[in-house]
């Protein structure tokens, strides 16, 4: 009976030590929303809805309009190279590319992300003189923003950072469809392109979990942004093509700036600013999550 005792006892000193580790481990992340919202709040609440439309150094709105291009954009170039990337991975895994093609994609996802920036600044905004030449010989100079900074470098830097997360999830994704689909599709008479088509159409929801993940990391990195999107928050572009082709601001890159100025009023508009992106990002991984339980459902 005292041994019985004994167990109980231990079992329960070692489940409150578990959950008193792993409150101790959450409280940075409660400090860090708790000063959000303290800070952020007020600032917001002062300033009402001019705050999300008005320019800077009162409001966010070009802003935020910059992060809704720079991320849409970075989507539309990392979300068919990612899920094309998974489904090569997923369809020919024995052959001699896949093992490369891996590890290439293992060392995006570890590559520092202020790296990627500086990368996208030596070929974009600052090209080499190799590669500028390269650049007038094949023409590419009269079209593209070459040579300054510019929201489609900002965009081309965050589709880099976001490429490998995306083609991992997806792939991890794609697995969890029961071979036996594919198998069915392929005994059907169906081509290997019209069998991994359907095998991506039951991953649908999973596919679109990765694409909102990816849109929340691209939303929020300000690294890669240092080197190529080149801020303006006091006016808003004339339309996403001017906001591609010219320098653009980011939420991320108002609070990276804003934050170490010692005006009182940029500092408030920092923490506005964090609050907001903060939102956003927890909204996009709510949904996520949610979309990630209705497929396991």
């Amino acid at each position: 009976m005292r041994a019985f005792d004994s167990r109980r006892l231990r079992d329960r000193i070692f489940t409150l030590a578990v959950y008193a580790g792993g409150l101790l481990a959450l409280l940075p992340l409660f400090a860090i929303l708790a000063a959000l919202l303290v800070n952020g709040l007020s600032v917001i609440a002062e300033r009402g809805v001019e705050f999300f439309t008005s320019p800077a150094p009162t409001g966010i709105g070009p802003a935020l309009y910059g992060t809704a291009i720079l991320a849409a954009s970075a989507m539309l170039i990392a979300v068919p190279l990612g899920v094309a990337t998974a489904l090569f991975l997923y369809e020919f895994p024995g052959s001699k590319l896949s093992p490369s093609l891996r590890v290439i994609v293992q060392s995006l996802v570890e590559i520092p992300t202020i790296l990627t920036g500086l990368f996208i600044y030596l070929v974009l905004v600052e090209p080499l003189p190799p590669i500028r030449a390269l650049y007038n010989a094949l023409g590419l100079s009269s079209i593209l923003p070459i040579g300054t900074y510019s929201g489609l470098a900002g965009a081309v830097a965050l589709a880099l950072v976001i490429l490998p997360y995306i083609a991992v999830q997806a792939e991890s994704v794609l697995r969890q469809v029961p071979q036996t689909y594919r198998e069915a599709a392929l005994a059907l008479g169906a081509t290997r392109q019209r069998a991994a088509r359907i095998i991506a159409s039951m991953a649908a929801r999973g596919l679109a979990t990765a694409a909102i993940i990816g849109f929340a990391k691209a939303a929020g990195e300000t690294a890669p942004l240092l080197f190529t999107a080149g801020g303006g928050y006091r006016s808003y572009p004339g339309s996403p093509i001017d906001a591609l082709t010219h320098p653009v601001g980011a939420v991320s890159l108002l609070i990276y700036d804003y934050a170490r100025m010692p005006t009182p009023d940029r500092i408030a508009t920092a923490w506005g600013a964090a609050l907001v992106l903060t939102a956003i990002t927890l909204a996009l991984i709510i949904l996520a999550r949610f979309l990630v339980s209705e497929r396991r459902l």
